[in-house]
């Protein structure tokens, strides 16, 4: 538990004890769970991202916020299922713009005539933790190779390679060029 906090302060007067156990919960339930204010809060929790929005955040602590945020949701039974259509705008603002158009390009040629707003969401929340997997492969493969090219570079490589099927020119993109194997 926090300490200072207002749940502390609430059942700080509780001697612990196993018979003292129930009480101190029913007391933290009764003022702090409460359905209604936790999903209010959960969504706030979500609208702040939209609001924090910026290209400087790591798409990896965007997707664990994100995911955070609406598995606490699922629990309260605020499934993408039943919110999607509400969910989705919200997820998507909270993207940064350059993340957003790179999602955007990749899902273009896949569109159907209608979307289905619970398919949207969950490729939407699939493509931050799909990028993460990449970022940490490519950071995995710089350590273990040691590149001699900055990361930027590859990285930039690396998502030209995937928007476009080939490797941009003048930049490697695998084999040995540019990259020290410890072999000379």
């Amino acid at each position: 538990m926090k300490p200072n906090s207002p749940a502390q302060r609430l059942i700080e007067g509780i001697s612990p004890s196993k018979e003292n156990y129930l009480k101190a919960l029913d007391l933290l339930n009764s003022r702090f769970g409460k359905d209604e204010f936790l999903i209010e809060f959960y969504v706030r929790e979500l609208l702040s991202l939209v609001l924090k929005k910026s290209s400087s955040v790591r798409i990896a602590q965007l997707y664990e916020k994100l995911d955070s945020q609406l598995r606490a949701l699922e629990s309260l039974d605020i499934t993408k299922e039943k919110y999607a259509t509400m969910l989705y705008p919200l997820v998507e603002s909270a993207v940064a713009d350059n993340i957003f158009n790179i999602w955007e390009r990749r899902t273009v040629n896949k569109q159907a005539p209608t979307k289905n707003p619970d398919n949207c969401l969950t490729e939407l929340l699939d493509f931050p933790r799909i990028e993460v997997e990449v970022e940490e492969r490519l950071q995995l493969r710089c350590q273990t190779l040691e590149t001699t090219e900055p990361i930027s570079k590859v990285r930039t490589a690396s998502k030209h390679k995937l928007l476009t099927g080939n490797p941009p020119s003048g930049v490697p993109m695998g084999g040995h060029g540019g990259v020290r194997t410890g072999q000379h």
